[in-house]
């Protein structure tokens, strides 16, 4: 080969170079955008499965947390239940020391205060309810005038914390209607 011919492929060369060197310059960061833009779609790709299979592993807790919630919100109801429950056994209780001559038609309780609603069938049986009542725990607040001979309906309003033990026995077995304390067994 002359040197004819190696200056004109030395410049061939070297336009080719100056032609295609820009054009690899810009084809390079396209093609580099390009390859981290698959990479980035195959990333989200597998986090997206990723959470996808977390949600689904997450399913049953979810479960878990609403049966969770509504296990809490009845035990709420039932320790409601239970702090007032000795209260009302005590008012339960109370209410069946009432002589057999007074039919009890309503009671209602609001707080502290009972209002009792009834029918006496004989003389002296609202006496005998009022002292009942009293013995049971109550505060007998408005006693009705002339109980002793009234035959009838009757109201009575008293106050009631369900905390006061009976004064004297409930019955006639000398029961006071508390639970007498326990002593421990040897």
């Amino acid at each position: 080969m002359s040197d004819g011919d190696r200056v004109r492929d030395t410049r061939a060369a070297s336009v080719l170079v100056a032609f295609a060197a820009p054009l690899l310059l810009a084809a390079l960061p396209a093609w580099m955008i390009g390859r981290a833009t698959a990479e980035w779609r195959a990333a989200r790709t597998l986090v997206q499965a990723e959470i996808r299979r977390i949600d689904a592993a997450l399913g049953p807790l979810t479960a878990f947390q609403r049966q969770r919630t509504t296990a809490l919100a009845r035990n709420a109801v039932l320790r409601e239940l239970d702090v007032n429950r000795p209260r009302v056994v005590h008012l339960l209780s109370m209410l069946g020391t009432l002589p057999a001559t007074v039919t009890l038609e309503r009671a209602s309780m609001k707080g502290r205060g009972l209002v009792l609603a009834g029918t006496a069938h004989a003389p002296g049986a609202i006496p005998d309810a009022i002292a009942a009542l009293e013995a049971a725990g109550a505060i007998v607040a408005q006693p009705v005038a002339g109980a002793d001979a009234q035959v009838g309906s009757f109201d009575l309003h008293a106050t009631y914390d369900g905390t006061r033990p009976p004064r004297e026995p409930v019955d006639g077995t000398g029961a006071t209607g508390a639970d007498p304390p326990t002593e421990p067994q040897p």
